[in-house]
């Protein structure tokens, strides 16, 4: 049995979506469209104004980050996905808060 390389990435997920914070800005709720892989996705990368934050494994994530959020302040968000063998999709659309 020959095993050959994933080469493929996964399908790029969709804009995030910016649900509404809690009282004093102290998180911000983000959800996405989920990517979908030949092999399967293995977690996100989600990225506040071009700088990494998390990898959550489901298409959902709470920025929740106190210290580094400002009340009146926009962010903007992005999400890329990997897959098992390390491969990237392409960066969602940005969305801003």
């Amino acid at each position: 049995t020959v095993t050959l390389a994933d080469t493929q990435a996964p399908t790029t997920p969709g804009a995030p979506t910016i649900g509404p914070g809690t009282a004093g800005m102290n998180s911000i709720p983000l959800t996405w469209t989920a990517s979908t892989d030949n092999v399967g996705v293995k977690n996100y990368i989600v990225k506040r104004n071009g700088v990494q934050i998390a990898t959550p494994t489901a298409n959902t994530y709470v920025d929740s980050s106190a210290q580094a959020l400002a009340p009146g302040t926009s962010y903007t968000y992005t999400v890329q996905a990997v897959d098992n063998a390390g491969n990237l999709s392409g960066t969602s659309q940005s969305s801003l808060s």
